[in-house]
């Protein structure tokens, strides 16, 4: 019986530490230090990304990714509105990609009558072979693709797929799935 035990906490030993060496190796965790995906994700949120979500394609419109861009190589999340191939476009803060207004439930105005043009109006864009266009969640704040300074994304900038929030100060955001 004493082996029987011995052998059954060896293997439980090492399965626990298996799967904390794959999770270990397989995500990342970021904080987010702005509010420029509000409501998704909160100022001062702990992120989890999976580094490994595009090796095999790439991101699909509405998903939400850490890139690593600009002159300053900041790691930033943003949400894929466009992808190589489309065309975007804005009219007073109403986005449509290939001609088609998409449907945002996730966005957040708090001031949508900004007095910068290409904040609610732009486009069209055509986004070139191995790009993104992608935007904050929080539109009147965020600094993301309508801004000229910060462009088309490249995908050799992802960085990862944003999975969950791992850390929160709001009560009940812990483990949520991201969106």
């Amino acid at each position: 019986m004493r082996q029987f035990i011995a052998l059954f906490v060896i293997a439980a030993v090492l399965v626990v530490g298996g799967s904390i060496f794959y999770y270990v190796k397989t995500h990342r965790a970021y904080t987010v230090p702005s509010s420029g995906m509000e409501p998704t994700i909160l100022q001062g949120e702990g992120i989890i990304v999976g580094p490994y979500s595009y090796d095999n394609s790439g991101p699909q419109r509405g998903a939400v990714v850490v890139i690593q861009h600009g002159p300053e190589n900041l790691f930033m999340v943003k949400r894929v509105i466009a992808i190589s191939g489309d065309t975007i476009e804005a009219h007073q803060a109403h986005v449509f990609v290939n001609g088609r207004e998409i449907s945002e439930p996730y966005i957040q105005h708090l001031n949508r009558n900004s007095t910068v043009p290409f904040m609610n109006d732009f486009g069209p864009i055509k986004v070139g072979k191995g790009s993104l266009f992608v935007m904050g969640d929080n539109r009147d704040v965020a600094y993301d693709s309508r801004q000229p300074a910060f462009g088309l994304v490249p995908t050799s900038e992802l960085r990862g797929k944003v999975l969950s929030i791992g850390s929160s100060a709001v009560f009940g955001r812990i483990g949520k799935k991201v969106h």
